[in-house]
């Protein structure tokens, strides 16, 4: 799809970089930034008189927008392990273009997409600026793992507290961290393409049907 590809012709790597830069920039910014932009954008007056601000829904918007770079990178990332060939198979066995993106395409690359998810939500887990200016710290409220740290570190004779809230920290990061790159194999970085097994061309060029992909759009009765 467009999200590994660009569209051919001359905007094609143009647009893929304008995406690729507006998705960075949550990344390289300082999160309070991200922050301040959900605080203008959702604050009063700019829904109408609704405003999530300063509450939990102003935590989860901030750490959505700081965290979702990372879900779509490690997709992106996926998508283009998938080897074209399997993509023009289901193409001869009649499936659209949507109809292969979210029949094969998103199944291959399943395990990227879920580990992509997992790195987003330890992202979001640990994030401090962004919630902190768009949400405040409002105990039981807004008030996230480490802004309770944060708390718990400032306040005098609660050093144990700010520790254990560390070390919880500490874990709940490898555990996520063990998980994704248990879902992701390993390979949700590049390297290797999926879907290779029993593909390959026919000697005119076209791609031949036997691949996987090929064999399940066939059981699934997408062919024409």
């Amino acid at each position: 799809g467009w999200l590994a590809r660009p569209p051919r012709g001359p905007g094609g790597a143009a647009a893929r970089g304008l995406a690729t830069a507006a998705l960075l920039v949550p990344v390289v910014a300082p999160p309070v930034v991200s922050g301040y932009a959900v605080l203008r954008l959702a604050g009063p007056g700019v829904l109408g008189g609704y405003s999530p601000v300063f509450t939990w829904r102003a935590a989860a918007l901030a750490q959505a927008v700081v965290a979702l770079p990372f879900w779509v990178f490690a997709l992106r990332a996926g998508l283009r392990q998938i080897d074209p060939d399997v993509l023009a198979a289901a193409r001869c066995d009649g499936a659209g273009r949507w109809a292969a993106t979210w029949r094969v395409a998103l199944p291959l690359a399943g395990p990227a997409l879920g580990a992509g998810a997992l790195l987003a939500f330890a992202r979001a887990l640990g994030e401090f600026g962004a919630t902190l200016m768009a949400a405040g710290d409002g105990p039981g409220q807004t008030r996230t793992l480490p802004l309770a740290l944060y708390a718990a570190a400032n306040t005098p004779g609660a050093e144990a507290r700010a520790a254990g809230l560390a070390l919880t920290a500490v874990a709940l990061a490898a555990a996520v961290g063990g998980a994704a790159a248990l879902i992701g194999g390993g390979d949700t970085g590049g390297g290797g393409t999926v879907g290779q097994r029993g593909g390959g061309r026919a000697p005119g060029g076209r791609a031949t049907r036997t691949t996987d992909a090929g064999r399940r759009f066939r059981v699934r009765g997408l062919r024409p």
